[in-house]
């Protein structure tokens, strides 16, 4: 830094490593132009050695550093979320107790480069995909535009959720690019490192010099390393990623050991050992990777180099012919890897958005766990409550609150899994539809995987029963692929078993608000491609239809159908008129999110742009249904998704939509609206395959007037879906304050009407829901003093139970004998952990049991023998059995 005054020694190295990498990256896509081989070394080589870095400071080094204890340190979650975020390549700093007492307590700063590593690896593997290192000199111009605009505007990065600081990182790649693509025009030598020094010191004082002098020292370097001196010097492995993974760790390691020595001693310790180190990895972790990377990547690609604009198969046609293994494999692979990158969206969202408070059905189950908890009510009396909301949330809050303490923030995570997973059985069981064009394949994976991961879901990502939501639709998925199978003749076992007994009990689980539609859809879907007659003379079809209706019946008759109160209804003057505009506006809230919306302008094109083209695929889906010859049962499945969102949009028109018509744009209700769109997608992708279910052909070019339709609505879809993304993205941080401020409304046990309508639900719902998380310690009270519940009013009889919660290391039992009753031994379990202890009479007694009870504990306290008043003074009329008077007192 005194040297140059722009930069020091690490950061200069890092920025010369970013050249090299573009040189050698660059020309190494160039000379083998495919690009899933090119993506599956970088993986192999960047990965392998990362995960043994971060297993070995989390689960190594933390520990024996920490100033906490073992147990204490492997039950922090902040443990496992270190791992799991860098090795996400979203950066984690801190382990618990680990390097405290150095000046930084940062476990490993190095890492905060990989992100961007990895993103320079990708950019570089899109200009690649896309055929743009063809030509040389048009390549060479793309790295030279994007060096150019990193340049200008250094504030791209943050586009991408990196550093601003970090832009000349991917400048310094680019410019390695430039140098590889043009090899043959540039010459290093003599002259052009003094050009370049004497161009660096023309610009001093000006924004450009930091960039020229760093380049003009990098060529330098560049040119001494051509001197046959240097070239000879070998050393046996690169040894370099690893010293990187590893300085910065062994530097903080030898400061928290040897904190007395100065800076040499810690500069030399910590090479040595992070040398030692990196040897290890080359040779066990990252040579061995490599070649299984070089193995993997020969299967994935094989024969001769194709054309680099044939290389990336999102962007050309299928061949007619038969699809063989490895093309199979590659669209697999790509569809794959959109869902993660979505998914990988997602997580980085739910990340700042941060869920932290119960609000809405959440509190109305929490009283419902409250009640089976004392004994009142049980989980199915709870069902059976005409809410409309069925089993499946409610038991999915139970469970979460009996047995995780009411973890809101890890449960909201649980519904990106559940996403996921139905991503992956939708994908499964249409991976065979690989004959229609490249384009449309990625599409409407990529379609489906920005439905089901949409922000504009973002209202049931931020409830803690978002998962069972989210598993109710899965749930639809599995039986309508079955029933699809079932309807086409398969024979399954599985197929028939869930046919049969899938439907009526998901009826049970989700209740009639979403089984109506459910069941509806069954039925219509299965009509279009069976015909009733044809349903009729197929056991294997009516009967599960039939049972499905007869769930649906019995749960009406249950009284399950109608809520006893008619206060959740939205107020105000119903009218044809509000039903029938909520309609529209129902169906442009799939394409973008209601509060991300605009009437007029671009954004409101984009929306009844997609309402239109929507329309118009209808359309020509009805007409398809009257045809005499009928469907084929493959088409089952998207129909189901359509006729299932129609049903359910239409259900909302009437009971919200006539009332107010823009409360059917909420964003709970996309996760279901949103299968109008996905429907459709798949019902054209069949239609357009030249290969469904067996071979059966279908004509392989269809109309523009209906093909159109479909590519605008999806387009539509696409681009106001990253709208809707980008706005919400920028809202998260509001939101999770506007959570805070639900906070501190169910602290206040929702005294008011704004704290009502904070926490959307009705007042005595919310009253009861705030008091439940008071006294079992959920929520905001979760990190509150210590507290202990139910409250002792005194005299506790044989038995008495209640929770600790946060109560520091030395809470204290007081208990009390009257003077005239006798001494007597209690027992005192902790968690399970029984002690005895014997108390005075006339004698207070101070008990303090527990060496550590940070976080919630179940005490139990039993005296054998216990008196009555009676016993004591034989007219008293207190019946209670006295055990002993007892009090809690806390040292916080």
């Amino acid at each position: 830094m005194t040297l140059l005054h722009f930069d020091y020694s690490g950061g200069m190295a890092v920025k010369f490593f970013f050249l090299l990498s573009g040189i050698l990256v660059a020309n190494s896509l160039i000379e083998k132009p495919f690009f899933f081989q090119y993506l599956t070394l970088r993986v192999f080589r960047l990965f392998p050695a990362l995960v043994v870095c971060l297993f070995v400071t989390t689960f190594v080094v933390g520990p024996v550093l920490s100033t906490s204890t073992v147990a204490t340190y492997f039950g922090d979650p902040a443990v496992y979320v270190y791992a799991l975020r860098n090795l996400a390549l979203s950066p984690q700093w801190e382990l618990p107790g680990v390097f405290k007492q150095n000046p930084s307590n940062v476990v490993n700063g190095s890492l905060w480069t990989l992100p961007v590593e990895f993103f320079c690896y990708l950019m570089l593997g899109v200009v690649g995909g896309l055929g743009l290192l063809r030509n040389k000199f048009f390549a060479g111009f793309v790295f030279f535009a994007l060096a150019a605009f990193l340049t200008y505007r250094p504030t791209a990065m943050q586009w991408f959720s990196l550093p601003t600081e970090a832009w000349m990182f991917p400048l310094f790649f680019c410019m390695g690019g430039l140098l590889a693509v043009l090899k043959e025009y540039v010459w290093i030598n003599f002259q052009t490192v003094f050009c370049l020094f004497l161009a660096a010191a023309l610009m001093h004082a000006t924004p450009l010099y930091p960039a020229l002098m760093s380049l003009a020292i990098f060529i330098c370097a560049l040119y001494f390393v051509s001197f046959k001196v240097v070239r000879e010097i070998k050393l046996p492995g690169d040894f370099s990623y690893g010293i990187y993974l590893y300085g910065f760790v062994c530097q903080q390691v030898f400061k928290s050991i040897w904190p007395e020595q100065g800076v040499h001693w810690n500069q030399f310790g910590g090479v040595v050992f992070a040398t030692i180190l990196a040897v290890f990895s080359w040779y066990c972790i990252e040579a061995p990777s490599m070649r299984a990377g070089r193995r993997f990547a020969a299967n994935l690609g094989g024969g001769r180099a194709v054309d680099q604009v044939r290389s990336l198969y999102l962007f050309v046609s299928l061949p007619k012919t038969r699809l063989n293994k490895v093309q199979y494999l590659q669209r697999i692979v790509v569809v794959i890897v959109i869902g993660a990158l979505v998914l990988l969206a997602w997580v980085f969202y739910m990340q700042i958005l941060r869920p932290n408070i119960a609000f809405m059905d959440s509190l109305r189950f929490l009283t419902y766990f409250d009640e089976s908890e004392r004994g009142i009510s049980s989980v199915w009396a709870s069902w059976n409550q005409g809410q409309h909301r069925g089993l499946l949330p409610q038991f999915v809050v139970y469970l979460n609150a009996k047995y995780f303490n009411y973890q809101i923030y890890g449960f909201a995570l649980l519904s990106g899994a559940v996403l996921a997973v139905s991503y992956l059985v939708v994908l499964f069981e249409f991976r065979r539809e690989l004959g229609a064009g490249r384009l449309e394949y990625v599409g409407v994976f990529g379609c489906l995987a920005i439905a089901l991961f949409s922000f504009s879901n973002w209202e049931l990502y931020s409830l803690d029963l978002g998962p069972a939501l989210f598993l109710k639709n899965l749930a639809f998925v599995v039986y309508w692929i079955c029933m699809a199978k079932v309807i086409a003749g398969n024979q399954s076992r599985f197929c028939n078993l869930v046919t049969i007994m899938g439907g009526p009990l998901v009826v049970l689980l989700v209740a009639y608000g979403w089984a109506l539609p459910f069941v509806v859809a069954c039925f219509l879907a299965a009509g279009a491609v069976g015909g009733w007659h044809g349903i009729r003379r197929n056991r294997q079809v009516w009967i599960p239809l039939a049972l499905l209706v007869a769930s649906l019946v019995l749960y009406v008759i249950g009284g399950s159908i109608f809520p006893p109160a008619p206060r959740s209804l939205p107020q105000g003057d119903a009218s044809v008129a509000n039903f029938l505009w909520s309609i529209p506006l129902a169906l442009s809230s799939i394409f973008v999110g209601h509060e991300s919306s605009a009437i007029n302008g671009f954004i409101g094109l984009i929306r009844w742009g997609g309402v239109a083209c929507c329309v118009v695929c209808i359309f020509f889906i009805v007409r398809d249904l009257r045809a005499p010859e009928g469907l084929h049962a493959r088409f089952f499945f998207p129909l189901a998704l359509l006729f299932y969102a129609l049903v359910d949009l239409l259900l909302m028109a009437v009971t919200r939509g006539r009332f107010e018509p823009a409360a059917t744009m909420v964003s709970r209700y996309f996760s279901d609206f949103c299968y109008v769109l996905v429907g459709i997608i798949f019902y054209e992708y069949l239609k357009g395959s030249s290969r469904v279910c067996g071979g059966a052909s279908l004509p392989a070019r269809r109309p523009m007037l209906r093909v159109a339709p479909v590519w605008g609505m999806a387009i539509f879809f696409i681009i106001g879906q990253v709208w809707t993304g980008v706005d919400e993205w920028r809202k998260a941080p509001y939101r999770h304050a506007a959570f805070d401020a639900m906070g501190q409304a169910t602290i206040r046990a929702a005294e008011g009407a704004r704290d009502i309508k904070v926490l959307q639900a009705p007042i005595d719902v919310a009253i009861a829901g705030a008091r439940v998380q008071r006294d079992y310690g959920f929520g905001v009270f979760a990190d509150a003093a210590c507290t202990y519940k139910p409250d002792s009013d005194g005299w506790i009889g044989s038995s008495y139970q209640f929770l600790l919660k946060n109560c520091g290391e030395a809470p204290r039992f007081q208990f009390y004998l009257p003077q005239n009753f006798p001494d007597r031994r209690i027992v005192i379990a902790i968690d399970g952990r029984a002690r005895d202890y014997v108390l005075r009479a006339g004698e207070v007694t101070t008990l303090s049991v527990l060496a550590d009870v940070e976080g919630t504990h179940a005490v139990q306290i039993k005296i054998p023998i216990t008196s009555r008043a009676a016993d004591i003074d034989p007219s008293a009329s207190d019946v209670r059995e006295l055990g002993a008077i007892f009090s809690f007192a806390s040292t916080q």
